[in-house]
């Protein structure tokens, strides 16, 4: 096998013409409205699960109710938060304490980090999923020690406000290629830099 200049300007070409097409949808197409979440660990909590065994369901604004039948979604979702209360060094020491989890990785070199210091609303996280409300309680719980996520009930303060922003692209990218909503997320992603996780395919 060989690397030659016209494989990549051909694969470079690709993608373009890739991009080009998300493009042309946003511009012609309806774009899903954000539909928010905002609330601390602590008050998630406090409501009853449906069953015994479940972790919360998620009340907001925006009802997950819809996804809680195994409905397929598309969904991107950004959580942030204002006060973000560890340095980069904590965090770093809280993901060594905690090896028994499967912590997403730090973003060490995030722009994000900056904005830490001066106490303004940061992004913790870019991802996306098609079943979003246990992708939700994997991100704020813990569900599962070995799945990637934040797990932030494991370690951050559980008053502190997040804001989870979601939108479904299903019907949205309904006819199209099922990698466009992974293209949609890298750009958000190399956008908002977020302090975890990593960008493409998981």
């Amino acid at each position: 096998m060989e690397i030659s200049t016209e494989i990549v300007v051909a694969g470079i070409s690709d993608i373009k013409k890739q991009y080009e097409k998300i493009a042309k949808l946003f511009q012609t197409g309806k774009i899903p409205d954000c539909q928010p979440i905002k609330d601390t660990i602590a008050n998630f909590e406090k409501i009853k699960p449906r069953r015994t065994g479940e972790f919360p369901n998620l009340k907001s604004e925006y009802s997950l109710e819809k996804y809680y039948h195994n409905k397929k979604c598309h969904a991107i979702y950004i959580f942030s938060v204002t006060g973000f209360p560890f340095t980069k060094d904590t965090v770093e020491r809280i993901k060594e304490d905690k090896k028994e989890i499967s912590l997403c990785r730090i973003n060490k070199n995030s722009e994000e980090w900056k904005k830490v210091k001066r106490n303004k609303s940061v992004c913790l996280y870019v991802g996306s999923s098609e079943n979003i409300a246990q992708r939700l309680k994997e991100h704020l719980f813990l569900c599962s020690q070995s799945t990637y996520a934040m797990h932030l009930r494991a370690w951050f303060p559980t008053n502190l406000a997040i804001t989870v922003n979601i939108w479904d692209f299903h019907d949205f990218l309904i006819d199209e290629d099922p990698d466009d909503l992974q293209r949609i997320e890298d750009i958000l992603w190399n956008h908002y830099q977020p302090l975890f996780g990593r960008q493409g395919k998981k």
